[in-house]
């Protein structure tokens, strides 16, 4: 026996030099091929014949069960796995049912075949290569077990990340191939970890996709940035110091936005307004929840009180329409602690002082309009609106109908109604005069003249409001008539 032992082991060398090799493993071994690979070779030969003849049953045109898991491994993997379902059995390792994976083989009397998941194998039988549920009474009665010869690559699927910088995404998985793309600084990514190759892999943003090396020099597994509020008027600091310079000022409750991979000590960047400082990261300055504050608009203009009292001294001074934080927690009855720019006063929280509206709303002068010194017609005339120029109202500081009008730096009065302010732009386009004009007083020119316009004057003229080429045109607050020819008049400055 000792004799034919070695007879055979010597047989064996001397042919295994001849043809493939045959892992015999006492313990699966690790591979870098996936079962999504295997799976796709398998399907390849659906349907394709089956045979047991030795010059065919291992492929590729026909199959005998074991040829078949043979075939598709070696195709694979390069492995090449025992010739019989037996030896198959022998030498894979034995998977508890229960612990079976995709890729694993699935041994039944006389029979083997390829596990898939949800109670299903891709085998070759009788009526060819097919995929058969092992659950059936015929499989379930002949079911002796599983076992593994490889641990398949397992799919690991797309991971979300965070850019610690902004990053170059490449059209290839190397440096000097072209840029595909750009992702900020702090933006959420998607990585396909199954497209890893000497550690480039798929990275997408948005509708962006190219290739980054994926380490921690360029992602995060948690953001990078995130949105803090101010907890008091904060002064961000151009150095991670406190004696350094202000680099930029932040009102109570504004949103910043923090870099979490920037601590010096305790100090992080902070972005607020497009421009970055430094500040100390805790609950004294910085905090995760918004504060109850709400914004309001200043219905004229307001002093802020250093204290919840009319008899206290003014901290601060507030513009009609100006927008201001309101500290809702923070009430003495109806006096408020209010923030304007970057300081805090107390003022009472009434229609009479404050709107939830804004204030000041935009209009344009459906005529030449004299604003008033005060809310009637028979007050002086505190300045001249020409007809299309656009104003802003006081929408809330209202006497009779009468609201204050602003205009080129000057308020007056003026009725609001649509025979004086309208929302919409006046369709006037301005032109300049050729020559010194007459503008006259009806759309004909034997009409009087009741505005001369000097050469080169800059002009309004209405496009919409025409008799023939006869147009009205607006001069300092006066209007005429003027044909629209290129004898008269021209769109860029004579």
């Amino acid at each position: 026996m000792k004799k034919v032992l070695s007879v055979l082991c010597i047989f064996a060398v001397v042919f295994g030099m001849f043809t493939p090799f045959t892992i015999k493993a006492s313990a699966a071994v690790n591979t870098n091929s996936t079962f999504e690979e295997l799976y796709n070779e398998a399907k390849k030969h659906l349907g394709k014949p089956y045979s047991q003849a030795q010059d065919k049953r291992y492929g590729p045109d026909y199959f005998d069960c074991s040829g078949y898991t043979r075939y598709v491994y070696k195709k694979v993997t390069g492995v090449t796995i025992g010739a019989t379902s037996t030896k198959q059995r022998e030498e894979a390792d034995k998977v508890k049912t229960g612990n079976q994976k995709p890729g694993d083989l699935v041994f039944f009397t006389g029979h083997v075949g390829i596990y898939i998941g949800d109670g299903k194998m891709i085998n070759a039988q009788n009526d060819g290569v097919k995929i058969d549920n092992i659950n059936g009474s015929y499989w379930k009665d002949n079911f002796i077990g599983y076992g593994r010869y490889l641990n398949f690559k397992e799919k690991q699927g797309s991971k979300t990340y965070y850019a610690v910088s902004d990053l170059n995404l490449r059209s290839q998985n190397k440096w000097d191939s072209s840029v595909s793309g750009k992702v900020p600084k702090g933006a959420k990514v998607s990585i396909d970890l199954d497209s890893e190759k000497n550690g480039w892999c798929m990275v997408t943003y948005g509708n962006v996709k190219g290739y980054m090396l994926n380490t921690t020099s360029y992602f995060s597994t948690t953001p990078i940035l995130k949105t803090y509020y101010a907890k008091d008027n904060l002064n961000l600091r151009t150095q991670a110091t406190w004696e350094s310079d202000v680099a930029q000022k932040v009102q109570k409750g504004e949103k910043v936005t923090v870099d979490l991979k920037s601590n010096k000590n305790g100090w992080y960047k902070a972005t607020y307004g497009g421009k970055t400082g430094y500040m100390l990261l805790n609950n004294n300055y910085l905090v995760e929840k918004p504060l109850n504050m709400k914004a309001y608009y200043a219905i004229n203009a307001l002093n802020l009180r250093s204290e919840a009292t009319w008899d206290s001294s003014v901290s601060q001074a507030v513009p009609a329409g100006a927008q201001v934080k309101v500290e809702m927690d923070t009430n003495t009855g109806i006096w408020y602690k209010v923030t304007y720019q970057n300081k805090t006063g107390y003022m009472p929280l009434t229609d009479n002082y404050l709107s939830e509206t804004a204030v000041l709303k935009t209009y344009y002068a459906k005529d030449n309009l004299n604003l008033r010194s005060e809310a009637k017609w028979d007050s002086e005339v505190a300045q001249k609106v020409e007809k299309g120029e656009k104003v802003t109202v006081n929408v809330k500081a209202n006497t009779n109908g009468w609201h204050k009008v602003t205009y080129s730096g000057k308020t007056g009065y003026m009725l609001l109604n649509d025979n004086y302010l309208v929302e919409k732009p006046l369709n006037l386009k301005t032109y300049y005069a050729i020559n010194a004009l007459n503008l006259r007083s009806a759309a004909t020119w034997d009409s009087s003249v009741n505005q001369v316009v000097p050469a080169g004057a800059k002009v309004k003229v209405e496009m919409d409001n025409n008799t023939g080429v006869w147009h009205k045109v607006t001069y300092q607050n006066k209007t005429g008539y003027m044909p629209l020819t290129d004898n008269y008049l021209s769109l860029t400055a004579i």
